[in-house]
């Protein structure tokens, strides 16, 4: 492994996996009066149990030696911020922007990371880890 990819840190949105994962069974449960609606409701439950593998395999938030990429969810596309084009960074409790300039658009943007999708320890890691990289560039709200 070479040095560039040592000083890279990932951070998965798994904060809402197992609730979603223990519910959703249960409220299809009802629905399993006849065996058309059994085969309806295992084929839901084996669907869900994909999607829930796959989000519990993606990276939300991934922090190299010069770039954040942030990728919301499985289907949006994710979005990749060079650090020396960050302006500020602004914290609130269940979000945290990080604004920049884009060249392509010749504009400030703002990359939104929602911190609620994080597990507690997951949180508490990544905003340390802005905090120590935007020291000069962080604003409060």
């Amino acid at each position: 492994m070479d040095s560039k990819n040592q000083s890279v840190k990932e951070f998965h949105a798994r904060g809402y996996i197992l609730p979603i994962a223990l519910i959703f069974p249960v409220l299809l449960l009802p629905l399993t009066i006849s065996l058309e609606f059994i085969i309806i409701v295992l084929g839901l439950i084996i669907f869900l149990s994909i999607l829930i593998l796959l989000q519990y395999k993606m990276v939300y938030v991934k922090i190299g030696h010069d770039f954040i990429t942030l990728k919301p969810t499985i289907g949006r596309m994710k979005q990749t911020v060079l650090l020396k084009n960050i302006t500020s960074v602004r914290y609130e409790p269940k979000c945290v922007h990080i604004n920049y300039f884009s060249k392509i658009k010749n504009a400030e943007l703002t990359l939104k990371i929602y911190t609620n999708q994080l597990t507690s320890k997951t949180k508490t890691e990544l905003l340390n880890t802005l905090h120590t990289m935007f020291k000069d560039k962080e604003k409060r709200s």
